[in-house]
């Protein structure tokens, strides 16, 4: 089995959401150790499935299948119809998910693949996704999905030596996956770190599988904190309006007029004319009198 630990050239391909997680990713050791004690202790427990999808540039024979109880969890391609030299059989490569219980930034099992080298001739090109669900039993985050980005290197097939001119399965984009979860106060995401066929002791970024065989492997991943979330600003309370009531003229009492006493008229002086009239009525009484009192 042939390995590559470099890098393979297709970062052009990756989608641009990815690009930052790269460089979140090269720190992300850092910041694990910054980690609040409560999330270093965190335990992960679930099951994990797999889902590929086409290819950029599929061919005729490409397709999808579900085996094994998966839902489109094998990729077919190539033909054996006059291919003289062919094998009997096509190409597949199968992801079978699995249980799982891992702390952060540790590395764990995240499936099984099988891979078969057959036919080739009408083979796909480009880069095809696979989608893995991480099912969260404990803690309940119910299922978090994560993409990521495959590619089938063909070899030539002129040595004659199986191992050589086996067929290999790559990363795109390092196994970097543009989606993330948020547990608590941390950020986290899903980073594939290669396959192994000895128990994880051993991490390859390449799958061969030799010509007319089938080959397995395991995927190993790791769950790792990339960030923390951003503490909302504290708002800054906005003063109370100013109300401007309008003011009430004060109300006076009314200006009472001073009682003013009632002018008394003078008494009449009688007319000269009544007070001589009034002499000679006397006078005649007293005359009468006298003339009566004479009798």
């Amino acid at each position: 089995m042939k390995l590559n630990l470099e890098g393979q050239g297709h970062f052009s391909r990756v989608f641009s959401p990815a690009l930052w997680l790269v460089a979140i990713a090269a720190t992300a050791s850092t910041f694990g150790s910054n980690l609040p004690a409560q999330a270093q202790a965190l335990t992960f427990q679930g099951t994990t499935s797999g889902q590929w999808g086409m290819p950029s540039n599929p061919s005729g024979s490409t397709f999808l299948s579900g085996d094994n109880g998966g839902i489109d969890n094998r990729l077919t391609w190539g033909r054996i119809d006059a291919c003289l030299g062919c094998t009997s059989f096509t190409n597949y490569v199968q992801y079978d998910g699995l249980g799982f219980q891992t702390g952060v930034g540790s590395t764990f099992r995240l499936g099984d693949l099988s891979y078969q080298n057959g036919s080739v001739w009408d083979g796909f090109n480009g880069d095809f996704p696979l989608g893995i669900a991480l099912n969260f039993a404990n803690p309940a985050l119910g299922s978090q999905n994560f993409s990521f980005l495959f590619n089938i290197f063909n070899s030539p097939n002129v040595t004659g030596d199986p191992v050589i001119d086996g067929d290999r399965l790559r990363f795109s984009n390092s196994g970097i996956s543009s989606q993330a979860f948020t547990l608590g106060d941390t950020i986290y995401n899903l980073r594939l770190l290669g396959f192994s066929s000895d128990g994880g002791n051993t991490l390859l970024n390449e799958f061969n599988s030799p010509e007319g065989t089938i080959a397995y492997a395991s995927l190993y991943g790791r769950i790792q904190a990339i960030g923390s979330v951003p503490t909302p600003p504290i708002p800054t309370p906005s003063p109370d309006p100013i109300v401007i009531s309008p003011i009430e003229p004060p109300i006076e009492p009314p200006i009472e007029s001073p009682i003013e006493p009632p002018i008394k008229s003078p008494p009449e002086i009688p007319e000269p004319q009544s007070i001589l009239a009034m002499i000679m009525g006397m006078g005649f009484l007293l005359i009468s009198k006298r003339y009566s009192n004479s009798k």
